[in-house]
């Protein structure tokens, strides 16, 4: 089972999570029971949700509901426009429309494909909303941190938010990533003074 350090004073803890699985918006049933084991599993491990905050996407919310179900939390789930899925904005999904079209007519496939695509700076019109967004979902994680000082947060979005918060949050320029969030990741975070410290990526079964 995987064990956390304590938080120094100045510190904060994101527990970042994609979404978990889902058909027509709603989480498979074996990935329910996965979330919850990742609740339990984070409990167990010392972990004591301060606050919880999803995108309003039913995917994601669930996702949220349930590892707090696990977790034997009484925490409800705050919504944040930050933290929602790119394509349930119009004008994004738009663009977002146009970048796979241009992926699939380079035979770029998939996520990462489009990942391409879209981090790429020679496409200023996708690059500009990955960079917007990435800066919209960076800014929201280092006021929730500076606002939670030593207490651990637990944050659910989507992928497209994901890869580009975290370069920005690294002080790095947009570029395709090296690793795309599989649904379910969990990714740790540890802010100082509202500044990323520590990114941990977590192997569920290291978690579990």
């Amino acid at each position: 089972m995987r064990t956390f350090r304590e938080l120094r004073k100045d510190e904060s803890r994101v527990i970042l999570v994609r979404h978990a699985p889902h058909k027509n918006n709603i989480i498979l049933p074996k990935y329910i029971m996965l979330c919850q084991a990742i609740g339990r599993a984070l409990k167990q491990s010392g972990i004591e949700l301060a606050s919880c905050v999803s995108s309003s996407i039913l995917r994601a919310k669930s996702t949220a509901e349930n590892i707090l179900n696990g977790a034997d939390s009484s925490l409800c789930v705050i919504e944040a426009l930050e933290l929602i899925d790119l394509m349930a904005l119009a004008p994004d999904a738009k663009i977002i429309a146009k970048a796979e079209a241009i992926a699939t007519s380079l035979n770029f496939a998939g996520d990462e494909g489009l990942f391409k695509i879209m981090f790429d700076s020679s496409f200023p019109e996708f690059y500009g909303l990955v960079k917007s967004r990435g800066e919209e979902t960076a800014n929201f994680l280092r006021q929730l941190a500076e606002k939670n000082q030593e207490s651990n947060c637990l944050i659910v979005t989507h992928l497209g938010r994901i890869p580009n918060s975290l370069q920005i949050l690294h002080g790095e320029e947009i570029h395709p990533p090296d690793r795309l969030a599989g649904n379910c990741q969990v990714i740790e975070l540890i802010f100082s003074k509202g500044k990323l410290i520590k990114e941990n990526w977590l192997d569920i079964n290291e978690l579990l």
